[in-house]
């Protein structure tokens, strides 16, 4: 581990844009999809991948005689992707889509299982604490864990369930931890029950409401309409919005997001480096970027050159070329999470030493920007927001004296 991981280990974190169900406990999804492998569905659909596409299931499943090769078909490395896209000649394959091909193989094995969807988000919570992440967004759709004739049948049972495992977790572990809820790209017709069950457990921990899963909303009218109500809904009764945006699709999604949507936050958004016009708005209107260093490069959202072949594979890339960098240089408001940890073989801390190992920024100056940029843009409250920045100060001044005790 470099000294960059180790510092970035013990640093208080605060973490915006984790998915619940990308970052499922590895060992505990493998455990359950053997045991009710009979149960599950032999092929899904895959819309992403077109109109009539499936994803196989219960045989790929089957055929997996260890954890790692169930994480072969559930895992997405950033390795993998570059390998690929090299191999192809510098084409982009199909980073987004194969995520998804990973979310497709592994919720049916969690759906509709209400015990099971409780002790994910217990999990979480852990992962949450071993990664010394103080507080925490966690955000899902509801209708994508429900299972007809199950005890989850339907959306409002699943986040009753996830804030029962977040509520038994934060007290176990001493951590912060509240909701978004999720409207989904190609699911128009769930995004006002959305909005009204965000709106029923603000008071519970529900915080914000999301669109994600894709970008063609923002082109499809009656897509945007679906979710633009459901937006707009949930910001009326008093919650925060925030939206995927210039991810995969135009930078002009971003534009889209804050003034359509009324997103203060977005998602991703790398797009926006290369439009001069979307990155003056996104510093006139001070939008919060939620950045998510390996996530970029495994959905080819970033696609970085190769300057050093005779490297290792991502050892070979020129990382001063990635957009996250340029927004932090530039004084953009920009966090640091995870995305999809479960799925991207990655944990928080892993995403912020990227930007001291592959980056060359400094650790302590862009650690404490990027934490300090988190709480100020979170959606927690005044009371908590006071603590983070005093235990994050601390932690920042200290290791600040200790190198300066060092160097004398």
């Amino acid at each position: 581990m470099s000294n960059s991981y180790n510092f970035f280990y013990s640093a208080p974190k605060v973490e915006l844009h984790i998915h619940f169900d990308g970052a499922f406990d590895m060992d505990f999804l493998y455990q359950i999809a053997k045991r009710d492998l009979d149960q599950l569905p032999e092929t899904v659909p895959a819309p992403w991948n077109g109109p009539d596409a499936t994803v196989t299931v219960r045989s790929a499943i089957a055929a997996c005689k260890c954890k790692e090769d169930f994480e072969k078909i559930t895992c997405l490395s950033p390795e993998a992707v570059v390998a690929k896209r090299l191999q192809n000649g510098g084409q982009k394959g199909a980073g987004l889509a194969c995520m998804l091909d990973c979310f497709a193989v592994f919720t049916p094995v969690v759906q509709g299982k209400r015990d099971v969807i409780e002790e994910m988000a217990f999990k979480v919570c852990e992962r949450q604490y071993r990664e010394n992440v103080v507080y925490t967004e966690l955000r899902y759709n509801p209708h994508v864990l429900t299972k007809e004739g199950s005890s989850l049948s339907d959306a409002r049972s699943v986040v009753e369930a996830v804030t029962a495992g977040i509520e038994h977790g934060k007290e176990v572990f001493g951590i912060d931890m509240n909701q978004i809820l999720c409207c989904m790209n190609l699911m128009p017709e769930v995004s006002d029950e959305v909005a009204d069950l965000a709106i029923e457990f603000k008071s519970k921990g529900v915080v914000a409401i999301d669109v994600a899963a894709g970008e063609t909303h923002f082109e499809n009218e009656d897509l945007k309409k679906a979710h633009v109500a459901a937006c707009l809904k949930a910001e009326e009764a008093g919650l925060r919005v925030t939206v995927h945006g210039a991810e995969d699709g135009s930078s002009t999604n971003f534009c889209c997001a804050v003034r359509e949507y009324h997103a203060e936050r977005v998602g991703h958004a790398y797009k926006i480096a290369a439009d001069s016009a979307m990155y003056k708005m996104a510093e006139d209107t001070h939008t919060h970027i939620e950045a998510c260093p390996t996530s970029s490069i495994c959905t080819e959202a970033v696609c970085l050159p190769q300057v050093h072949p005779e490297k290792p594979i991502l050892d070979s890339l020129d990382w001063n070329k990635h957009p996250i960098k340029k927004f932090i240089e530039d004084g953009l408001s920009v966090s640091i999470s995870t995305d999809d940890p479960t799925v991207f073989l990655t944990h928080i801390t892993d995403e912020l030493t990227i930007l001291a190992d592959r980056f060359g920024l400094d650790a302590h100056k862009v650690g404490l920007a990027v934490t300090m940029n988190a709480i100020e843009r979170c959606w927690a409250s005044v009371k908590e927001k006071s603590h983070y920045r005093e235990v994050t100060l601390k932690y920042y001044e200290g290791e600040a004296s200790t190198v300066e005790e060092n160097s004398d």
